[in-house]
């Protein structure tokens, strides 16, 4: 009988062929135990509706509630965790046995992801799930951006989060010829919620009627855009407004 993986063991798959490649391994994730990640109204998030991506943003794009809807346009994928994620199959875009990339319920509301991917020496990421021709520079911030959707509407649920004060997280040099220790990004160390909640105190944009603070992630939505009917019936409210002040 095999015995299974463990987490660490899992995810120490690919941390042999790192200085081969003269690459740079990065860890990321919630934890290794389960813990609450929610939406904006409270209920679990799951593996079905959203994707998990570690990424940063091209041309020195700095995400804000105000440019929201320019993300998707300067979003770069360094690696990622979805139901149908390509690092499954085994290999990455070198050929070398891919890290694996976990979702995994908790039960209730708890749940728990983990994933690991390398940087290699032309700043390209060897994800699978990336394009491999992004550059992610060295000092570029990197994020983590959880989304059931590409669209700012109503009932999009959506979440960006990284930490620039005590763990920075920045995308560094790969040295050539270099052993390096890898990064390790988890959700404890996020300090700063573009939109969404984190660490169940430091929120960022969009709405949520969730009133709990024992999360470590919720994602937040977005307020309905005012229908063609609604603009008319105000429009035609004014209207009788005026006629009567004639």
């Amino acid at each position: 009988m095999k015995t299974p993986l463990t987490f660490a063991a899992i995810l120490s798959l690919s941390a042999a062929s790192a200085s081969a490649q003269e690459a740079l391994r990065i860890e990321w994730g919630s934890s290794l135990v389960s813990e609450k990640i929610i939406t904006s109204d409270g209920s679990a998030v799951t593996l079905d509706e959203f994707s998990f991506e570690l990424g940063g943003f091209a041309g020195g794009f700095v995400p804000t509630a105000e440019n929201i809807n320019e993300w998707l346009d300067n979003w770069q994928v360094f690696d990622a965790i979805t139901e149908n994620d390509p690092d499954r199959n085994g290999t990455d875009q070198s050929g070398q046995p891919a890290s694996a990339d976990f979702f995994i319920p908790g039960g209730g509301t708890d749940a728990r992801f983990v994933a690991a991917d390398l940087l290699d020496g032309n700043q390209n990421s060897l994800s699978a799930d990336s394009n491999g021709t992004d550059t992610f520079g060295p000092g570029q911030q990197a994020y983590v951006f959880i989304r059931n959707s590409e669209t700012t509407t109503a009932g999009s649920e959506w979440l960006l989060y990284t930490s620039e004060a005590g763990e920075v997280w920045e995308y560094p040099t790969v040295t050539s010829g270099q052993t390096q220790v890898p990064l390790t990004w988890y959700v404890a160390e996020a300090d700063e919620a573009i939109w969404g909640g984190v660490n169940g105190s430091t929120l960022g944009g969009g709405e949520f009627s969730d009133s709990s603070s024992d999360f470590v992630l919720r994602t937040h939505t977005f307020i309905p855009e005012p229908s063609v009917a609604l603009f008319s019936a105000l429009s035609g409210l004014l209207l009788l407004v005026r006629r009567s002040r004639a």
